[in-house]
């Protein structure tokens, strides 16, 4: 954590903490969050049975904006907005059980995490690494190794990836 985040989460703590019967006011926050350079943030304020305070603070996430627009859909598959139209991504084993947005957002897509397959699929000291793209990821190391799979098919367990993430972050690309 760099010093200055931790700068700004301490006084925040400490404000927070002083004032503990009031909800920060957006002034409280955004002048503390602006002189630390804090590009973005979203904090939230809770006691034992309810949110108290949420709010987020410049960056937002665009995929809200798109599903509103009516750009994007969370429920269909994925390969509907990618730009290879020769090379899908689904599951080995489940092909009929589609990959959507909302699958990779709610981490339940069975794509499972392969530190191996990380390792040996790229090193941080080769040329590779620095080169490859987003798309080059997603297509080249989540959809043809099947361990990279859990044993399920897609909507149907919860479980963490970045891989996931990162090809919803493909899909919002595209």
């Amino acid at each position: 954590m760099t010093d200055t985040l931790r700068s700004f989460l301490v006084l925040f703590l400490i404000t927070t903490e002083n004032n503990a019967l009031y909800c920060p006011n957006q002034k409280s926050i955004e002048q503390p969050r602006a002189e630390s350079n804090i590009p973005g943030a979203v904090i939230v304020v809770v006691n034992a049975t309810d949110v108290l305070y949420e709010q987020a603070f410049d960056y937002q996430s665009i995929l809200p904006q798109l599903v509103e627009k009516q750009l994007i859909d969370l429920d269909t598959d994925i390969n509907q907005y990618l730009s290879e139209p020769d090379r899908k991504i689904f599951h080995p084993h489940y092909p009929s059980h589609s990959i959507t947005l909302r699958k990779l957002l709610s981490h339940s897509d069975s794509i499972a995490v392969n530190t191996q397959g990380w390792i040996n699929f790229y090193r941080p000291s080769d040329s590779a690494f620095m080169e490859a793209t987003l798309t080059d990821m997603c297509f080249t190391y989540i959809n043809p190794n099947t361990s990279n799979r859990l044993p399920e098919p897609p909507g149907s367990v919860t479980y963490y990836s970045n891989e996931g993430s990162g090809l919803a972050a493909l899909v919002v690309e595209e």
